[in-house]
Order: structure tokens, then C-alpha cells, then sequence
């Protein structure tokens, strides 16, 4: 019984603290690939970014500056839609980005 109730405890505090990840996004308004840097760094985050989403796609950043950082998550992005048009139109309108994760 006691081995049951650790287990729980611990399965328990794994998910809270997954949670707790989780919740520390910033959403982010009318930005996307085109004006993020130029947002990002108004804000004066762009060395606390984790991880960066477009709707329920999300990617850890991959890159040494900025500009890296957002043409690989375009890149990424565009891999998962099969819609040549539709990726043709991202990239010129940019890719929305409405989260980012920080680094705690």
C-alpha cells in the first residue's frame, strides 16, 4: 500500500510540474515570422525564449540569432503543410507565431 501511495505522490507531482511549464507561455498578438524580432526584442525577451508555437504547432528554437531562430521554426512549420499555395502565401505574409515559452 505504501509503494501505490508513492507512486502516486510522484506521478502526481510529475504532472504538476509539467503543468506549471505549461502555463508559463506568453500569447502573443499580430506577430508573426515577418515583425517577431523586431517584437521580441521591444519586449527585451530575446534571450529568454524557449520554445516557440503557431496555433498547436510548437518547436524548442534552433539557432544562433534571431533570424536563425525563426527561419528554421518557418522551415519546420512549412514541412508539416502539404498545401504548395498555402506555403507559398506564408511566406511572404509570415507564419503566425501566438506563444512563446521562456526559459525560467
Amino acid at each position: 500500500m505504501k509503494k501505490v501511495f508513492m507512486v502516486l505522490i510522484i506521478f502526481l507531482l510529475v504532472i504538476s510540474i509539467n503543468v506549471k511549464s505549461k502555463s508559463d507561455g506568453i500569447v502573443l498578438n499580430d506577430v508573426n515570422t515577418l515583425n517577431f524580432e523586431y517584437k521580441i526584442k521591444e519586449k527585451k525577451l530575446e534571450h529568454k525564449i524557449k520554445i516557440i508555437c503557431s496555433y498547436d504547432f510548437c518547436d524548442y528554437i534552433n539557432g544562433e540569432s534571431l533570424k536563425d531562430i525563426i527561419y528554421n521554426f518557418e522551415m519546420k512549420y512549412l514541412d508539416t503543410i502539404d498545401d504548395i499555395d498555402l506555403k507559398n502565401e506564408l511566406k511572404v505574409k509570415g507564419v503566425k507565431i501566438t506563444k512563446v515559452y521562456l526559459i525560467h
